[in-house]
Formats: C-alpha cells, sequence, structure tokens
C-alpha cells in the first residue's frame, strides 16, 4: 500500500472516529458528562492513594521524613491529626487508604454501570435509526443490498 493510500485510510479512519465520537457525544448528553465525572473523580481517588503510598512506605521503612515533600506535608498533616507514634501513623494512612479504595471502587462500578447502559442504549438507538432508514428508502436502494450483509451489520457490527 503506497503513503497516498495509508494517507486517505488512516484520514477516513479518523473521519469515522470523529463522526462517531460526535454521534455519541449527542446521544449520551447529561449522562455521558456523568460517566466522565465519575472516570475523573476515580482517577483522583487513584491518584491520592498512589500518593500516599509514599508517606506509607516512609512509615514501614522507618526512612526520614524530611526527605521530600510528600513526607514532609504527611507528617505534619499526620502530626495535627494527633498520631505522633509510628503505630498511629501506619494505622491512620492505611484506615485512609482503605477508605480511598472503598470510594474509587463505589466510583468505578457506577461509571461501569452508566457506560454499560449508555452503550447498550446507543446501539439500540443505532439500530432503530438504521432500521427506520432502511424502512424508508426506495425499493430500488434496497434491492440492490445484500440481505446477509445487512443482517450482519444489523446484529453484530452495530
Amino acid at each position: 500500500m503506497s503513503n497516498t493510500e495509508s494517507e486517505i485510510s488512516s484520514d477516513g479512519m479518523v473521519k469515522q472516529g470523529l463522526h462517531f465520537a460526535r454521534d455519541f457525544a449527542a446521544f449520551a448528553n447529561v449522562e455521558g458528562i456523568r460517566a466522565a465525572l465519575l472516570s475523573g473523580l476515580a482517577a483522583a481517588f487513584e491518584g491520592v492513594g498512589v500518593v500516599l503510598l509514599v508517606p506509607l512506605l516512609s512509615i514501614v521503612t522507618a526512612s526520614s521524613d524530611d526527605a521530600g515533600w510528600i513526607r514532609h506535608t504527611a507528617a505534619r498533616v499526620l502530626d495535627a491529626a494527633g498520631a505522633e507514634t509510628r503505630n498511629a501513623r501506619l494505622s491512620l494512612l492505611l484506615g485512609i487508604f482503605a477508605v480511598l479504595i472503598v470510594v474509587r471502587a463505589v466510583l468505578v462500578a457506577r461509571r461501569d454501570a452508566t457506560l454499560a447502559r449508555l452503550r447498550t442504549a446507543f446501539v439500540e438507538d443505532v439500530r432503530s435509526r438504521l432500521a427506520r432508514s432502511l424502512g424508508a428508502a426506495p425499493w430500488q436502494v434496497v434491492s440492490r443490498m445484500q440481505h446477509a450483509r445487512v443482517t450482519h451489520l444489523m446484529s453484530g457490527d452495530i
């Protein structure tokens, strides 16, 4: 395949991708925004959990609290919370980490359920629009179509 052919096919794929994204965004509306927010929140909670690993590992390995800004900030927050001993700090951080994991799991479950509902409803909407278009098409156009291909597209490829 020449460069021109690959450019044309990639350009066509980009156009199809943009068309799909525009159709899906128009269909998804508020539910799509909700799914995006849930995704962002889940990612944020995961990021906070990863950041909490630094002071957690610092306590477990008994390294210095002055070695980095994350450790230093965590030490000040833990001191303000009244966790002064190593065991108290470890318990508090593990508790916070467990809460973050649970909240993130709830957010991810809701996100996945929202996306599954959106995906299913979108596919049904596309099938419905396609069926209406086929029903409204003139017989001359419909008779030229391959029945097996149309059936396959209506069931699997959508």
